[in-house]
């Protein structure tokens, strides 16, 4: 039987299943097809990389990336799947669960990775020291990953669990134990308080990866009762002001803004995070429109001479929903 015959042969027997009620597809709400999914979201944890998934299980890649991502349209906007083979449901579900290799690995969320750092540098540990105490790399490659200079969207497995080996063995720990002048981890602190970085010890473990989650200053930021509780407690946080500057506000940026919407009655504010209440500037508004129109924070900081830290802090506050009025809802800059 010639190779074409085979494929007619295979298909009227589809077909004739098909009839009987036998289905080949099921779709991905179905319990088979989201255990299926859970597995492989459980095998890409661990560090396995696509590749490695597919070896495993006998498949291509490309049908492992389509049941994760979806298809990408002609226009090029991601498309979920909506049915999965029954078979190959099965497949995913049987492949092993590996520990990931001791370089490289899958590509993965850098939240976790860049907070761990952030938290440590807010600590007293500078870049270089944290590069020392690494071992493996080098303080212009930490630097990237804690400040997303480069805009990057993913780390590998391995750098995600040296960072956070290293995170568990410095926390806690005084920084002039390992080689830190006093006056290096001054201007460490004072700079971690600039870019509004967060201790370690505001983060849980079940918190400190979700994207969506906000440091735990009181056990109660992100509403008025946080910043209360801040304003209790005595501690101070820098503002970036219209001008450029700084100023002391007595509470995270979470309570600030729940302070300021009960305050308006829970009037959304436009202006989050440049510390004024007045209308939005003109440098602030081309700042926000050159985000919405794809332009890097590198970028427009060349382009129009500002610093770059402050088209980072009104990035963030546009991916948490504010200049509405410039950004027409456009939060994912």
């Amino acid at each position: 039987m010639t190779t074409k015959e085979k494929k007619y042969a295979r298909a009227r027997e589809r077909y004739a299943e098909k009839k009987r009620g036998v289905e080949h597809y099921i779709p991905v709400d179905h319990p088979d097809a989201v255990a299926a999914r859970n597995h492989l979201a459980l095998c890409k944890l661990s560090g396995m990389t696509v590749d490695r998934i597919a070896e495993l299980g006998g498949v291509s890649a490309s049908s492992v990336c389509q049941f994760l991502r979806g298809t990408r349209s002609r226009s090029g906007v991601w498309e979920p799947v909506t049915h999965v083979h029954a078979e190959t449901a099965e497949i995913y579900r049987a492949i092993p669960v590996e520990e990931a290799p001791p370089k490289g690995g899958a590509l993965m969320d850098p939240t976790g990775t860049r907070r761990r750092l952030q938290g440590l540098f807010y600590e007293g540990f500078s870049i270089r020291t944290l590069a020392r105490e690494h071992g493996g790399t080098t303080y212009q490659r930490l630097h990237v990953e804690m400040t997303n200079s480069r805009d990057g969207k993913f780390v590998r497995a391995c750098t995600v669990r040296e960072i956070k080996a290293l995170a568990d063995r410095l926390s806690g720990k005084d920084p002039r134990d390992f080689g830190g002048r006093p006056e290096d981890i001054t201007r460490t602190r004072n700079a971690a308080r600039r870019h509004d970085y967060a201790p370690l010890i505001c983060w849980d473990d079940d918190t400190i990866d979700d994207p969506d989650a906000i440091p735990e200053w009181t056990g109660r930021c992100g509403t008025n009762a946080g910043y209360q509780a801040h304003k209790k407690l005595g501690t101070r946080f820098l503002v970036p002001t219209a001008s450029g500057g700084y100023k002391e506000s007595p509470g995270c940026y979470a309570c600030r803004e729940a302070e300021y919407a009960h305050r308006k009655g829970g009037v959304e504010r436009q202006n989050w995070g440049n510390g004024a209440h007045g209308p939005v500037s003109e440098e602030t508004a081309l700042i926000v429109k050159r985000l919405v129109a794809g332009d890097t924070p590198t970028q427009i900081a060349e382009a129009m001479g500002v610093k770059r830290f402050k088209v980072y802090n009104i990035r963030r506050t546009v991916r948490a929903g504010g200049y509405a009025a410039l950004t027409e809802g456009v939060t994912d800059v």
